[in-house]
């Protein structure tokens, strides 16, 4: 099970495919509390997607790496190492938005 997520900030865009199973690492919380600023830099495994009351996935089930304990996090606060950054003149293609847009699975 796979999402393609998509977080927008001012000119730039982050796409990061998320997949069931494979790492990533929390990077900068949408909501900056100390929760947040305690897990920035964490890594984690996914384990599972977590749909909203709309049918909507935008939230995962994590274990985090260092500590093997297990919680949840949304989408835009994860990352890895093929994350793709487009900023100022690039766009993101329609396809790729309206996927992103409702977080459906791939």
């Amino acid at each position: 099970m796979a999402v393609r997520y998509l977080k927008k900030t001012e000119d730039c865009f982050r796409i990061t495919d998320l997949v069931v199973g494979r790492k990533y690492k929390v990077v900068q919380p949408s909501l900056l509390n100390s929760k947040s600023l305690k897990n920035l830099d964490r890594e984690c495994i996914i384990l599972d997607f977590i749909m909203d009351r709309n049918g909507y996935y935008n939230k995962a089930k994590i274990k985090y790496l260092d500590n093997k304990r297990v919680g949840q996090i949304s989408f835009g606060n994860l990352a890895n190492e093929v994350s793709q950054i487009r900023c100022g003149d690039h766009t993101v293609t329609n396809e790729v938005n309206a996927e992103v847009n409702h977080n459906h699975l791939i």
